[in-house]
């Protein structure tokens, strides 16, 4: 079986792919992170729902 060489990305565009699929994942994260931490923070800090609003 025969292989080609054709590429996923051209090299000319390597590294603003690797940039946005960096930065797209990394949104992500922070998106997905935000939820625990104002939680935890609530927890710490003895916030209620209502000094919240």
């Amino acid at each position: 079986m025969k292989y080609s060489s054709v590429k996923v990305v051209p090299k000319q565009y390597l590294l603003p792919f690797i940039v946005i699929t960096s930065l797209f994942a990394l949104s992500g994260f922070a998106n997905d992170i935000t939820n625990p931490i104002v939680a935890a923070f609530k927890t710490v800090m003895e916030i209620s729902k209502v000094k919240l609003k």
